[in-house]
């Protein structure tokens, strides 16, 4: 057990006393980890209990017994476990906040988030890990951009930086959503994530749009990169249209830095018009295996790349015709010029025959 009263949800002892439950957060001591353990003490014994029976039994949350301090390894191997052992549901819960955890997540297909189970305080948090039983990926290799003649009109008065003031996006994550599954404890962890960005393969990434004009941020997006995945967390604008901007404009960003997909965990009307897809679960972690294994890592590229939204937004040059597509044009060509030289040769044959009329007349 990570405290004491996770006993009562796998058969320990019921505890008399109250009891205490804590959450990691982290500070940036510029090299290492460092736990600072807040602990909230829960006077009412019996709402504990009936909440945990809730999440395990009504919501299908199983709990994974992380302990302060796991090593890497530990880690991974207790989330092996927690993937082989995930059949209907969707969800596993545990108290523990750590970014190596969260970065483990990440490089196995596993989403990191929280869940508050008290509506009226939000200070009450638990560490959830979604293994979606479809993932909502887009494919960029067949990706066509919906780009409509509104958005390039739009795209003028913008431009898209990355990772240029992350701390920022995320107080603006907090002030536009409140603390929902993006809690403080996450918060916490994704920023010292960030600042000690060599200690993980989990890369964190702002993305940010910003009015030319004004100099104003009126779109933003938090997200991770895995490989050459890139994957969605949170986003959101204060600008009519900029949240479809910063879609099109990052999706084709990331095109042409080398991503081969993008991950938007929970399909949505939106993504789906996108042009993302459903896959099943047992695909999607497969793909991050495989992406993995591959060894692609554009996230470099991505960081160094800004851009005008209307020059990303701007037609593309067609693209080179491949050999079928190559040899149909010359065969067509051919078939072209033939018909050429027969109708010449017909008219010659012509010519040739009005002359002897001619000159048999005389």
């Amino acid at each position: 057990p990570i405290y004491s009263f996770c006993t009562l949800l796998v058969g320990g002892e019921k505890q008399r006393t109250p009891v205490e439950r804590g959450y990691m957060s982290w500070v940036d001591d510029g090299k290492t980890r460092v736990q600072i353990v807040r602990r909230i003490q829960i006077r009412d014994q019996v709402y504990l209990i009936d909440f945990m029976r809730y999440i395990r039994r009504e919501m299908g949350f199983e709990l994974v017994s992380f302990r302060e301090g796991c090593t890497r390894a530990e880690f991974a191997a207790i989330l092996a476990k927690f993937i082989r052992n995930m059949k209907e549901g969707e969800f596993g819960w545990s108290t523990v906040f750590d970014p190596v955890l969260i970065d483990e997540c990440c490089l196995l297909g596993i989403f990191p988030m929280a869940i508050l189970p008290a509506e009226e305080d939000t200070t009450i948090s638990f560490f959830a890990l979604k293994l979606h039983i479809a993932r909502n990926v887009l494919n960029f290799s067949t990706w066509n951009p919906p780009i409509h003649k509104s958005d390039r009109k739009r795209a003028k008065k913008y431009k898209l930086t990355i990772n240029t003031n992350f701390a920022l996006i995320l107080a603006q994550l907090h002030r536009l959503h409140g603390e929902n599954w993006l809690c403080a404890p996450i918060r916490k962890a994704f920023l010292y994530m960030y600042k000690n960005n060599d200690n993980f393969k989990t890369k964190l990434l702002s993305i940010e749009i910003w009015c030319k004009e004004t100099g104003q941020l009126v779109a933003f997006e938090l997200g991770t990169c895995v490989a050459d995945i890139y994957a969605s967390f949170s986003g959101g604008s204060t600008a009519s249209g900029a949240g479809r901007l910063q879609l099109l404009c990052l999706g084709i960003l990331l095109r042409q830095c080398g991503f081969k997909y993008w991950d938007f965990g929970m399909s949505m009307d939106y993504k789906v018009e996108l042009g993302s897809e459903n896959i099943p679960r047992e695909d999607w972690l497969n793909l991050v295996q495989e992406r993995l294994a591959i060894g692609s890592f554009p996230y470099s590229k991505l960081l160094s790349a800004s851009s005008e939204c209307s020059t990303l937004l701007q037609p593309l040059p067609p693209a080179p015709p491949t050999p079928e597509e190559l040899h149909a044009q010359q065969q067509r060509k051919a078939a072209k010029e033939a018909k050429k030289a027969h109708k010449r040769a017909k008219s010659r044959e012509y010519l040739s025959q009005s002359t002897d009329m001619s000159i048999d007349a005389d």
